[in-house]
């Protein structure tokens, strides 16, 4: 074992070695690098609170460049060379072959990724850094990161042409991504909105960057993982022993062994809610209330938020914030909480709807090119159960949010009546000569 493990080391170092000995991979990092604090900076300066959640937020649209440049080449290049088959056949095993290819690429990325740390700390002279949310943020992005290169190493393995593999790991990295987005959910039904969400890469980054590790996050992403090396592990040895079918049986066996467990993985961590929330006061974690009453639904609750796209910068964290919330108690729900964000300055049907239910647009004093100019925008609340309606027509903070949504739901859903009790002895009115007043 011990040798096994020391050849591995051996080989990810070589593998590690030949990246930085190539001025193309300065060249990537270095534009990565560059475009990332861009955005981040560009953005940074009009929010009021010391937070890398920008940085991160765009992060996954930016592996979606980087991990295709850095892996098409790890096994599209040598089978485009003839050296393929010479490799397999020296005195090492497939694994130790593909481990090593995996572990310098993510090492690689991991590193590009680690080079914001000079940011956050930069960034901690101007503000109170939640280092709970900080630490949880790079640890989702190394998550990603092993996913999203297992992706690239499978479809490296595939192709002979670097090009094809760059752009196919770069659709599927895509497609991953945004299968879970609002784009592509408004317009499925419940059950596969769901479904989506569960697959999404997006979705279970958006989790952990907000400084919450829940189990089914971690699960998802090494699944991910393993099972994107595992049909790699298939087309190397489908290489190796072209000719021998015994092989071949007994590796898509476990190939599908291994599929077959991560999925079921899956459905159950979705039973099993553990999660950690690392940010100071436990910002992320619904009350224990909350939690019994959302559980109890007896039918679907359904939230809509009527929100501008372009709302002045003081309120796009309330807007960010409002969605980790709804996310939580869709979470917590299990399917009876479904939400969904509709753009009234977009969609006539949707500013039709927020006017019946009387969220309107409210004005806003905004500076412009240094003057002040006035800006409509929506960011109201509408929560729908069998025919009942309760709405917040402006969210100005989130800090009483829970307490309004969960009071709405109790609200909603509660099948008894309320009762008044009147208590005697204490100089009170008379309830007989009260009565009339409540009828």
């Amino acid at each position: 074992m011990r040798n096994y493990l020391k050849t591995l080391y051996i080989l990810t170092l070589r593998e590690l070695r030949s990246y930085f000995d190539n001025i193309t991979s300065y060249v990537v990092l270095l534009l990565f690098l560059l475009l990332w604090e861009f955005l981040f900076f560009r953005d940074i300066f009009l929010y009021s609170e010391a937070s890398l959640r920008i940085l991160f937020d765009v992060l996954p649209w930016l592996l979606l460049i980087l991990v295709p440049a850095v892996t098409m080449g790890t096994i599209a290049q040598m089978r485009s060379e003839g050296t393929i088959e010479y490799s397999l056949t020296q005195p090492i095993t497939p694994l130790q072959f593909l481990l090593s290819k995996f572990l310098a690429s993510f090492k690689f990325v991991a590193i590009a990724i680690l080079l914001t740390l000079p940011v956050a700390v930069s960034l901690s002279f101007f503000g109170k850094f939640d280092l709970g949310i900080l630490f949880s943020q790079y640890l989702g992005s190394l998550f990603l990161a092993s996913a999203t290169v297992s992706i690239g190493i499978f479809v490296s393995s595939l192709f002979k042409s670097q090009m094809a593999a760059l752009i196919t790991s770069a659709f599927i990295i895509f497609v991953l991504t945004i299968v879970g987005s609002d784009l592509v959910t408004l317009s499925l039904p419940l059950v596969l909105t769901l479904l989506a969400e569960r697959i999404s890469l997006m979705s279970h980054f958006s989790s952990v960057i907000r400084g919450v590790l829940d189990i089914r996050d971690i699960i998802y992403f090494l699944s991910l993982t393993v099972i994107f090396l595992s049909l790699s592990l298939f087309f190397l040895l489908k290489t190796k022993y072209a000719k021998v079918h015994v092989v071949l049986r007994r590796t898509i066996s476990l190939v599908t062994t291994i599929i077959g467990i991560g999925v079921v993985l899956n459905v159950l961590a979705n039973q099993l809610p553990y999660r950690l929330d690392l940010s100071q006061g436990k910002l992320y974690s619904l009350s224990p209330a909350t939690k019994k009453i959302v559980k109890e639904i007896p039918d679907v609750v359904n939230i809509t938020v009527y929100a501008s796209s372009k709302l002045p910068t003081k309120f796009q964290p309330v807007l960010r914030d409002t969605k980790d919330i709804l996310r939580d108690y869709q979470l917590v729900g299990g399917g009876k909480i479904h939400f969904e964000i509709k753009n009234p300055d977009e969609d006539a049907t949707a500013e039709e709807e927020a006017g019946a239910l009387g969220i309107n647009a409210v004005q806003f004093n905004v500076i412009d090119k240094e003057e002040f100019k006035v800006q409509k925008g929506y960011l109201g609340l509408n929560v729908t159960y069998q025919g009942k309606n309760e709405m917040i027509p402006f969210i100005q903070s989130t800090a009483d949010l829970e307490y309004q949504l969960t009071g709405f739901i109790k609200g909603m859903t509660s099948s008894g009546k309320k009762k008044i009790v009147f208590l005697q002895g204490h100089g009170e009115g008379d309830p007989q000569q009260m009565y009339p007043q409540f009828e």
